[in-house]
Formats: structure tokens, sequence, C-alpha cells
């Protein structure tokens, strides 16, 4: 009896380390999350980032004309900030409500900018926000996949360029963390008007939820 006892409570004990982290007062508090309710975790993360940075890959085509870019930017204190480079090209600027500073230098002539915008071409440059387009492309889809932490959706924007109405669709890719923070940003997508493909747009951008104001910021707009 004490043996078959033993052997008993070593089941018992076994049966608890496998299963005690899913079972607790009889009633299993498993729980797999849906699709859209990942999304909605992710979207809350993204929604409460109120200070990041991001590394940021760009490829825009329009016609036969193709144009890479790399921008380095950020978002801190209300304020979004911008270093962009491409081939023969070079900006720096800084985004407060529709109060746009920027520097650009080309084939080495600089010129400064400083104006508000209208709010068409606000929408325009934040179509390549990572984070404010993330907010706004999860939030206007239905459907959602799950791939370990990899969330994929389809998205459907409408878009104002230079007075014309538009449509910004394509896939979003958002990578998160253990607590839902996103950690990579992947946008496939093409601007459409009046069923005719504008441009084609796809970019990946690698983001840290740190506040970071660089250094440039405090020369740009002087001399």
């Amino acid at each position: 009896m004490r043996k078959t006892l033993a052997v008993l409570i070593l089941v018992i004990a076994a049966v608890g380390v496998a299963g005690a982290w899913y079972l607790k007062g009889g009633e299993s508090v498993i729980h797999r999350p849906s699709p859209l309710e990942v999304k909605g975790q992710v979207l809350a993360r993204l929604g409460a980032m109120d200070c990041y940075s991001y590394a940021q890959d760009v490829t825009v085509q329009a016609g036969n004309v193709t144009v890479k870019s790399h921008v380095d930017g950020g978002f801190s204190n209300g304020t979004y900030y911008f270093h962009g480079k491409r081939s023969g090209m070079e900006w720096w600027g800084t985004l407060r409500g529709h109060h746009l500073v920027e520097r650009v230098s080309r084939s080495g002539e600089t010129k400064n900018l400083d104006v508000n915008l209208t709010d068409d071409e606000l929408s325009a440059i934040m179509m390549y926000e990572p984070v404010r387009l993330a907010i706004r492309a999860l939030g206007s889809s239905n459907k959602v996949d799950i791939s370990g932490k990899v969330l994929t959706a389809n998205f459907t924007l409408p878009e104002i360029e230079g007075g014309v109405q538009e449509t910004f669709s394509g896939t979003i890719r958002v990578r998160f963390d253990g607590s839902y923070r996103p950690v990579e940003i992947a946008v496939n997508g093409k601007v459409t008007s009046s069923n005719r493909t504008v441009k084609t747009i796809s970019f990946s951008a690698r983001i840290k939820e740190e506040c970071q104001i660089p250094e440039w910021e405090k020369t740009l707009g002087a001399g």
C-alpha cells in the first residue's frame, strides 16, 4: 500500500509540474489570443508610443522611375524628426503639427524651408511615417493573420495628394516582442487614382521605443 501511494504521489507531482502553469482551481486558464486580440494589443502599444526612433529603408516607384532612400527618424515631445539620404540628395527636418522646418542639400546646393503645411501636404508626408501609418493601416483592417510574433494585415486608406483623391492600399507586417511592442514595421502598397496606379511604396522600419533628439536639430534653420 505504501509503495502504491508513493507511486501515486509521484504521478500527481509529475502532472502538477507539467500542467500547473495552465490549471488553476480546476479551471483552465490557457488562452491563446485571437488575431484580432493581438491586433488590439499591438495597436495599443503603437498608440502609446509617444517617444520613439526608427531606421527606415524606403523604395518608391512611379512609372519608370525608382527612388531608394534611407531615413533615420523619430518622435519626441510632440515633434517628428527625420534625416534622409538618397543618391545625390540629403535632408533634415522637423515637423510639429503642420509646421515643417527642413534643410535640403542637393548637388552642392543647400536650401532651407520653413512653412506651414496644408492638410493634404501633411497627409502626403505622414504616408511614410511608419508608426502613424501602422496605426491607420491596422485600424482600417478587419482581418489579420498571426505567425509567431508577426502580424500581417491588408489595408485600404483614402489619401489626398495635390488635391487629387487617391487610395493607398497594400499589406502591412508588424513584428512585435513578447509584450506586443512593435520592433519592425514593413509596408508594401500602391497609390491609385481613378483605377490607375500612381506609384508603389514599400518600406521597412526598425523601431526603438526611446527618446532621442538628434544633434542636428539645434542648427536646423540656422544660416
